[in-house]
């Protein structure tokens, strides 16, 4: 009985470090598992971090590159505008340089023009005073050859000299004038 007994307390002794150990085991495994579960949670979690900050980073640049590209587009706008209005001014300056340029040209062509008339005139002119005067010339020369015998102090200076045509005319007319009496 004694020995049964012995036996049955080492078996007892047996069964609770082996439960012991089971125990030892189990809850090794549980915090094993537990431990692993917070690391996977902690490792979640930082991963869940690292992406929002990644995000966020690249949230960030792609904003700041927006506003830089916005930038640098009313920049080249600016400059665009600038450029055309800067077309426009010297447009309309060329414009006024060349309307400027035709009416000098027109005034100088005008002056010239009027330069042309008026030496033209003069010209006539001259060659008009140049041939009555030929003419008046030829006209004492032939009144002269006509009537030899008539001294030339019978027409004054300043009195005008008839021409060959006028005297035959006057003549005529004194005849016809004489015939109607």
């Amino acid at each position: 009985r004694r020995r049964a007994m012995e036996d049955r307390l080492r078996e007892d002794e047996r069964k609770r470090e082996k439960d012991e150990i089971e125990e030892r085991r189990r809850k090794e495994s549980e915090e094993r598992k537990q431990r692993e579960e917070e690391e996977n949670k902690k490792r979640k979690e930082n991963e869940r971090k690292r992406k929002e900050d990644e995000d966020k980073k690249r949230r960030e640049e792609e904003e700041k590159k927006n506003r830089e590209d916005e930038e640098e587009r009313k920049r080249e706008e600016d400059k665009k505008k600038k450029q055309e209005e800067e077309g426009k001014k010297r447009k309309e300056l060329d414009k006024k340089e060349k309307e400027e340029a035709e009416k000098k040209k027109k005034e100088e062509m005008d002056k010239h023009q009027r330069d042309e008339e008026l030496r033209k005139k003069k010209d006539a002119e001259e060659l008009k005073s140049k041939k009555e005067e030929q003419e008046r010339k030829q006209e004492e020369e032939e009144f002269k050859k006509l009537n030899n015998n008539v001294p030339d102090c019978v027409f004054p200076y300043n009195q005008h000299v008839p021409s060959p045509d006028e005297m035959i005319r006057d003549t005529e007319s004194a005849r016809q004038r004489r015939r109607d009496e």
